[in-house]
């Protein structure tokens, strides 16, 4: 028998444990390989451990896939030179070549088998953060611990709906279940005067949001700051999708189709973002609610790869957010071009926005479009929104004209 054999057999005689040569993934700034997995598995284990801050030095981070934000961590770099870029590695496109995910969540998730409608079950409120269903399969209802739910109430306005639309929608986590009774990992903000409906997947289509590698899921008092964000081809640099009580603060975002993607958060604070963007500046959507957008100065880059949309949207039943102190230097591709859109939504303000443009012409400045379930006839905007201090200004020129 050789030495080293006879090494590992005392070894494991004796009850030691065997040491094992595999090393775990490092991370390496300006290396040029990928960072992915060592960034991960750090993040991971901060989250896993409790929650807090990943430190990171100055230099380039590449990425040759999303990296994802998780629950109770938060990613401090030292400014610009701190950057997280997945622009030499990833040349895939569109969510593909989004460089974070802070969260991963979308409605689709929860839709029927023809991926048109959004069944969801009635329940009623026990708690702030229970609700019951009047009947249920308990075996059925015993496999939700652990999944992510949606929380959404459907509201009849006489004379604007042909039929109920939900006009509220939260994300979370269900924490625990007796019976018929589902514990929820947050606060239900849904009002208590509005029929509530549970929504979850029953597996049909559990399948990952696309070109994100995992299911969906919401995290919860997360963060990024001091940090550079720079995406790979046609892709995002930020997407967060389904956060609670985040923070994101003094990043810089490069090279990116939307500045930022606020979807589905809930009480999440944007604070001394400035970059560049493709095809949107800020887009406020899909039951964003609570949300403080401010401190914000960007350039449009004109791209032929890209449709220019108006620089500023909220949609999809986004309520009650604030979009405030922002500048965006839009170009002569917004000559002619909506600058400002407003679908479905209720409860929002825009305080404070400056809009450069070369010139001025004879569009809209702002457009209140899509479906009439929120919007009656004469209706200039939709209901309890406001702006304040918004303007149209001409570069080159002190001249600015009011908006809305």
């Amino acid at each position: 028998m050789s030495r080293p054999t006879l090494f590992w057999l005392l070894l494991i005689a004796a009850g030691l444990p065997a040491v094992s040569c595999a090393q775990a993934p490092v991370y390496i700034a300006d290396d040029g390989k990928d960072d992915r997995a060592g960034l991960q598995a750090e993040i991971d284990r901060i989250s896993a451990s409790g929650g807090g801050t990943l430190q990171l030095e100055n230099g380039t981070y590449d990425l040759a896939s999303p990296l994802y934000l998780r629950s109770g961590v938060e990613i401090a770099g030292r400014g610009e030179r701190t950057i997280l870029s997945s622009k030499a590695l990833n040349d895939r496109g569109s969510w593909w070549g989004t460089t974070l995910f802070a969260g991963n969540l979308t409605p689709g998730s929860f839709a029927d088998e023809t991926g048109q409608g959004y069944p969801g079950r009635p329940v009623r409120r026990v708690s702030a953060q229970e609700v019951a269903l009047e009947r249920c399969s308990e075996s059925e209802v015993a496999k939700l611990p652990g999944k992510v739910v949606w929380l959404s109430s459907e509201e009849t306005i006489p004379g604007r709906m042909e039929r109920p639309k939900p006009v509220h929608g939260e994300f979370t986590v269900v924490t625990g279940v007796d019976g018929c009774s589902i514990r929820v990992a947050d606060p239900i903000e849904v009002p208590p005067d509005y029929e509530l409906l549970l929504h979850w997947s029953d597996g049909s289509r559990a399948e990952p949001a696309p070109g994100t590698g995992e299911p969906n899921h919401p995290i919860r008092d997360a963060g990024l700051r001091n940090l550079q964000l720079e995406s790979g081809f046609d892709g995002q640099a930020l997407l967060s999708s389904g956060c609670y009580r985040c923070t994101f603060t003094d990043l810089h975002i490069g090279n990116s189709r939307r500045l930022l993607m606020v979807q589905g958060m809930r009480h999440t604070r944007y604070q001394g973002i400035t970059g560049t963007f493709r095809e949107r500046g800020i887009e406020v959507v899909m039951y964003a609610k609570d949300n403080v957008v401010e401190d914000v100065e960007a350039t449009f880059l004109p791209s032929s790869d890209h449709e220019v949309r108006p620089a500023i949207r909220f949609g999809e039943y986004a309520r009650d957010n604030v979009v405030r102190n922002v500048r965006l230097n839009l170009g002569e591709a917004y000559v002619g071009r909506d600058k400002i859109r407003f679908d479905p939504s209720v409860g929002n303000r825009l305080e404070n926005i400056t809009l450069v443009v070369p010139r001025d012409d004879d569009r809209p400045r702002f457009l209140y479009k899509g479906p009439n379930e929120l919007r009656a006839a004469g209706d200039v905007l939709p209901p309890e929104t406001s702006l304040d201090g918004v303007r149209l200004c001409f570069a080159g020129t002190e001249n600015c004209v009011p908006i809305g």
